[in-house]
């Protein structure tokens, strides 16, 4: 697909897919920032519109705080393009926006439990909010000193903000509490890799036996860096490609393609490196999706 540069700006634009007559008031809607108006301007059945019609539809009720509509809309062009940058931003932003409302009537019934500390402290560490995080989980670790789970938050923050002094030493206080928590021991073993002390960072990892599967590709991945960086590159070929399945940002594969030229496989080397190419053309061109819609949202706000 190729973007449209209209002025609106922000809608997919696919050849053979035009914007129907009966929608373009609400383009027009959008564009001059009457978001309300352009929500009312579609019918209640979906199943009537092309993709870029329902992208319009999603950022207009997102922008009235209709969440729901936002995502039901986001989420059937993703039924039919999986990857498509815009449905993609647009589902994440009204989801978000819907996990804020559900917390906001969770934190009206239980104010100042655990829960609602802690529920906002995974919030505000999602959205790089470290400020807020740090106080959420902070205050969720003073109402439940014995539960490992506030310091894991916490200790997760410190390292995001390249605090790892204090994550090292928060993690370790929830290590002894539960020293065989798969996601501590991944999050030591993490530090340890940044500081580049394979042996202690090894140790670690290797307690991580019962990740979930979600952090496996992390976890291979970093085991990949201490096998490379210890001189054991069959190792670390079999567990960089284990990463594979969770490379998001082409790391995996550019780190396989170093293996690869060190032990003098060039075809195996300039393949990993394609993959690092179309890899991070993709993520560019989602970035400059965010980036589109950040502007867009921006400029009318301000108009």
């Amino acid at each position: 697909f190729a973007l449209s540069e209209d002025a609106n700006g922000s809608q997919m634009e696919r050849s053979g897919q035009p914007m129907r007559a009966g929608v373009q008031s609400a383009e027009a809607d959008s564009r001059d920032g009457r978001y309300g108006r352009c929500t009312a301007d579609f019918a209640d059945d979906m199943d009537r519109y092309g993709d870029r019609e329902l992208l319009l539809l999603a950022r207009c009720a997102y922008m009235t705080g209709n969440y729901n509509r936002s995502v039901m809309a986001s989420d059937r062009v993703l039924k039919r393009v999986p990857k498509d940058p815009g449905a993609l931003y647009w589902s994440v932003k009204a989801n978000e926006g819907l996990a804020f409302v559900a917390l906001g009537r969770f934190e009206e019934l239980k104010p100042d439990s655990e829960r609602t500390h802690l529920l906002l402290g995974d919030m505000y560490r999602q959205s790089q909010r470290y400020e807020q995080a740090v106080t959420e989980y902070k205050a969720a670790a003073a109402l439940a000193p014995q539960d490992p789970a506030p310091l894991f938050g916490l200790a997760s923050v410190y390292n995001q903000d390249a605090n790892t002094d204090e994550a090292l030493a928060t993690a370790k206080t929830a290590l002894a509490m539960n020293s065989d928590d798969p996601e501590l021991n991944i999050l030591v073993g993490q530090i340890f890799v940044t500081q580049n002390k394979w042996t202690e960072a090894e140790d670690y990892l290797k307690r991580a036996t019962g990740a979930k599967s979600q952090m496996l590709p992390h976890l291979h991945f970093l085991l990949g860096q201490i096998y490379e960086n210890t001189d054991r590159e069959k190792e670390a070929i079999r567990e960089l490609r284990l990463a594979l399945a969770g490379d998001e940002d082409g790391s995996a594969y550019y780190q396989l393609a170093r293996i690869y030229k060190k032990l003098g496989n060039k075809a195996a080397a300039q393949d990993a490196l394609a993959h690092v190419k179309d890899i991070r053309q993709k993520r560019h061109e989602r970035a400059r999706i965010v980036v589109q819609e950040l502007g867009d949202t921006t400029q009318n706000d301000t108009q």
